[in-house]
């Protein structure tokens, strides 16, 4: 919060209460500007921004939703800050330095992505949830995160035990329109916030070869499998078997109780 701006929202308040009951508020001015304060204070809504939404002219059920609606992007603001100021400390090369600097920045992101047990991580790891959405990540035991590999969570991602991430690995859980909409017959270009959910789950045993990309839209990759080296997946992957080129296509199948679930020693 601005302490400047609110000094100065304080002095002003009567004059936008005014411009509030010029634009149909008809509640008293003294409620209109102890509320203009107050959603300033608890939602960050500056008074031009309460003025131009029209807050003052809403029914109380619609003003309660919106500023529910705000309370919740606010919340996710504060994890999106929180997220990536951790990565900024944690996901550089300095933290390769010493076995205990690895081991320090290992158990940082155990805990702070609440992941399972024995899971590893190397330097330049992304987990990021965008567009101020709460992405769900879950991440089971034995995991492994080779280095610059990237995770998109933003639609939620389940990870199952065992499963190893490459080096330079992506995985994308959610997509937007990217060709605009109309809004009012004018055209509004790269319309990012109306971003499309897609859930991924990851079953046990799979490994993601380096480079490859998981697209939007990928439901659930099965377990046991492999996703070759520079693959981009685009559609689901079955149980057992072996994914690879651009778009990954099923090269071979892998005999049930061929491959062992291989956990990873600290």
């Amino acid at each position: 919060m601005n302490i400047g701006y609110l000094f100065r929202l304080l002095l002003r308040a009567p004059q936008y209460a005014q411009k509030s009951k010029q634009a149909g508020d008809k509640r008293p001015v003294g409620t209109i500007k102890k509320e203009i304060v107050s959603v300033y204070r608890k939602y960050g809504i500056k008074a031009s921004e309460y003025l131009s939404k029209g807050l003052g002219t809403l029914s109380d059920e619609e003003r309660k939703e919106f500023l529910h609606k705000r309370s919740i992007q606010e919340e996710n603001l504060k994890k999106y800050d929180e997220n990536r100021r951790f990565l900024a400390k944690y996901s550089g090369l300095e933290w390769e330095k010493t076995r205990k600097k690895r081991r320090q920045r290992k158990n940082a992101y155990i805990k702070h992505y609440h992941m399972g047990k024995h899971c590893r991580v190397q330097y330049g790891v992304i987990f990021i949830a965008e567009h101020l959405h709460d992405g769900k990540l879950v991440i089971g035991d034995n995991v492994l995160f080779a280095r610059d590999v990237d995770i998109d969570f933003t639609g939620d991602l389940v990870i199952g035990n065992g499963v190893s991430f490459a080096e330079g690995s992506k995985v994308l859980t959610h997509d937007h329109d990217f060709f605009g909409f109309y809004d009012d017959r004018e055209l509004i270009p790269y319309a990012t916030h109306r971003a499309h959910n897609t859930p991924l789950t990851v079953k046990d045993n799979v490994l993601i070869g380096a480079r490859s990309i998981i697209m939007p839209g990928v439901t659930e990759i099965g377990e046991n499998s492999i996703i070759s080296a520079g693959s981009i997946v685009t559609k689901p992957v079955p149980a057992n078997c072996v994914v690879s080129g651009n778009p990954a296509k099923i090269v071979s199948k892998i005999q049930v109780g061929s491959r062992v679930l291989q956990y990873h020693v600290d």
